[in-house]
């Protein structure tokens, strides 16, 4: 009897140590948020995903939705005109920056924010171009980093769309919102970070965030061990397969001209 009396003592003490750190995690008037999937998995037959983003703000306030990728580092050559031909003259360094950035708002975002809360929390593309890091210094940053959103923007891993993100009638609970992202396929297996940002009077009033995995699975996810921990192998199994499909190609073809030689 004493033992279960001392047990139960126990349990009692835990439930009321953790009770008030559950509470104080949810902060009065937070948005709340929930993506669904968790996880994306890119098998052999993969062909994008539709993530489906929803959750309330408090009424009064719009919805800035930001869906990034980790920190990213990448290496361009720089060309430069030697007389009438065009080669690299260099390395340019861009780091610095998330490998994948997809912002979805309620409304225009400079009507959500004014631009120091933009810059804060490097919500637009202006803030991302300030805060990108280019080496060498020497380099024309201005058109660099100008070329290196282009070029993101062009691969669909920069984006901003204005009014995707859908409110509904004003409840108990606050405003819902909810937001169908289709997913791209060209989006690589990483740890993403979705950010609900509540909007109101020009500032950040509240936020909170949850994390998305696209994983690769099956063949795909053996094909990128291989590459990733046995290049040498990989190598040459690419090789093969190369050689492989150019004797079969080879082969069809022979047979082609074959047929139509006979037919004539």
């Amino acid at each position: 009897m004493g033992r279960r009396i001392g047990i139960l003592m126990g349990v009692v003490l835990v439930m009321s140590l953790v009770a008030p750190l559950t509470v104080a995690t949810v902060q009065s008037g937070s948005p709340g948020l929930t993506v669904t999937p968790a996880v994306i998995e890119m098998g052999a037959f993969y062909g994008g995903a539709t993530l489906k983003i929803a959750g309330t703000v408090a009424s009064g306030s719009q919805v800035l939705v930001v869906v990034r990728g980790p920190q990213t580092e990448e290496v361009f050559n720089k060309k430069g005109r030697l007389g009438p031909i065009w080669v690299n003259v260099g390395k340019v360094h861009i780091s610095g920056v998330p490998a994948v950035f997809l912002c979805f708002s309620s409304a225009p975002t400079a009507n959500l924010l004014n631009r120091e809360s933009l810059d804060a929390s490097q919500l637009d593309e202006v803030a991302i171009k300030a805060q990108m890091v280019v080496e060498p210094k020497a380099m024309d940053q201005e058109v660099i980093r100008a070329n290196y959103l282009s070029l993101k923007n062009q691969q669909g891993f920069y984006k901003v769309t204005e009014g995707a993100v859908k409110l509904g009638a004003a409840g108990p609970e606050g405003v819902p919102f909810t937001l169908d992202l289709p997913w791209s396929k060209k989006a690589p297996p990483a740890s993403y970070e979705v950010t609900v940002y509540e909007c109101r009077d020009g500032a950040v009033a509240g936020k909170i965030s949850s994390g998305l995995e696209v994983r690769e699975m099956g063949f795909p996810e053996k094909v990128a061990a291989m590459a990733k921990n046995r290049g040498s192998l990989y190598g040459m199994l690419c090789v093969l397969v190369a050689m492989i499909a150019g004797f079969g190609i080879d082969f069809v073809a022979t047979k082609l001209g074959k047929q139509r030689a006979m037919s004539h």
